[in-house]
């Protein structure tokens, strides 16, 4: 199951799009899981740059199930640590005899948006705006979608 797992990413990114010059981004909580791990390591190969979004804290308290016992913040370019405690669940709650409610979904969704905020004006400001979509349900939103994909289209970005 693990070589196959393994050998799954592998070819994932064999036939993938991504070249050398691409970002992936990706997350683990923990860390630990071979899956993301090896993702990253054949993302790297390639020369994909990755950066990963993790619980240094959680991370530093599991052993790694990747066969060479790395983890994602050894394996990626740039490390962000989402702030989540180890088990990622933040609230005692009466009756319950464990924590509840995951740090780790909030996070990622605010660390996305950042990098994305940071990402969009440094290619607006370069005078290379990313195609940016609205919601298709405005007035005229049909119609500045099909402007915007076909922008897509055209440019690739």
């Amino acid at each position: 199951m693990v070589e196959r797992d393994l050998e799954s990413v592998r070819l994932a990114v064999q036939t993938s799009n991504m070249r050398a010059g691409d970002v992936l981004m990706l997350g683990s909580v923990s860390g630990k899981n071979r899956v993301p791990i090896e993702l990253a390591i054949r993302c790297r190969e390639i020369g994909v740059k990755v950066v990963a979004i993790t619980s240094l804290t959680y991370t530093a308290q599991v052993e790694s199930l990747h066969p060479s016992g790395k983890k994602l913040c050894d394996v990626a370019d740039v490390v962000i640590d989402n702030g989540a405690p180890y088990g990622d669940a933040a609230c005692e709650l009466p009756g319950l005899e464990v924590r509840a409610l995951p740090v780790s979904g909030v996070s990622a969704i605010v660390i996305g948006w950042m990098i994305w905020e940071a990402v969009i004006a440094k290619m607006a400001a370069a005078g290379t705006p990313p195609t940016v979509f609205q919601s298709f349900n405005r007035a005229g939103g049909p119609e500045f979608y099909k402007k915007m994909r076909d922008q897509y289209e055209e440019r690739g970005y």
